[in-house]
């Protein structure tokens, strides 16, 4: 004999059965539109990744342009130096070349440093080493005064260092003097006459150090190169921006050692 289920029973569980399959519908979607969501985030990053990239690239464009521009003023090959707009035909790369009168850096050891200056008078001031001398650390500097002189170039050297750094008066140093408000440690002014032609060479002797390098107005020519190179994606997503200073270029001083070692020079 047959049973029949109720009707309120067929009703009840064909009920039911469309929560569940409303219930598994919006899972699936939920799950469905999260995995969408997430291969679009991720897109995104690749593309920002890539967009960045290739902004960057194009601000190290602007910087070897730069780089190239200075060298062939220094060389002579070109007679001005660009300022601004070094891409033309970029539009969403800003390039600015400026040359300063004062100095910043970190001087290696053996390096040589060439501030060029005019025909005036005055006195250099000199500050370096973020670090007093101790029994590891011990930093001097070999000043180089090169100028015309009628039809010769001539000379003159200057060994300066504290009286902790090894080095003293008594064997014919220059003693700097010793400063406790400057971020740097030692400092001195070289004072100088007006020489046509004329340049500084500062070299760092014992260990390398920070330097800072400035003068009265209009003392000093050129000392560094500041490079600034903006560039920007077309929908000003990424921006980049790369600073670069650059020292002036000078030839290795291979005959100072002989200078500040006991040696001597024979011509």
């Amino acid at each position: 004999m047959m049973k029949y289920m109720p009707k309120n029973s067929a009703r009840q569980m064909s009920g039911q059965i469309g929560i569940i399959v409303i219930l598994i519908t919006a899972a699936i979607l939920t799950f469905g539109l999260s995995v969408a969501d997430r291969v679009v985030q991720e897109n995104k990053v690749v593309v920002d990744r890539s967009d960045s990239i290739r902004v960057f690239n194009v601000a190290e464009t602007g910087i070897d342009k730069a780089l190239n521009q200075i060298y062939q003023y220094e060389t002579g090959i070109i007679d001005t130096l660009t300022t601004t707009d070094l891409l033309p035909d970029n539009d969403f790369n800003q390039v600015s070349v400026a040359s300063s009168q004062s100095f910043e850096g970190y001087l290696n050891q053996g390096e040589s440093l060439r501030i060029d200056l005019n025909n005036l008078a005055g006195g250099v001031d000199i500050k370096w080493s973020k670090t007093t001398c101790g029994p590891t650390h011990k930093v001097g500097l070999l000043l180089t005064f090169l100028h015309l002189s009628g039809t010769e170039y001539q000379s003159y050297y200057y060994l300066v260092a504290a009286n902790n750094c090894l080095y003293n008066s008594a064997q014919n140093f220059i003693v700097a003097t010793e400063t406790s408000t400057d971020e740097f440690k030692y400092a001195y002014t070289l004072n100088l006459p007006a020489s046509n032609d004329s340049s500084l060479y500062i070299q760092a002797v014992g260990a390398g150090a920070d330097i800072q390098v400035s003068g009265g107005p209009g003392l000093i020519a050129e000392a560094q190169y500041l490079i600034e190179s903006r560039a920007k994606s077309e929908n000003d997503i990424s921006n980049k921006t790369i600073e670069v200073k650059k020292s002036l270029p000078s030839a290795p001083g291979f005959m100072s050692f002989a200078l500040f070692s006991g040696g001597t020079i024979t011509k």
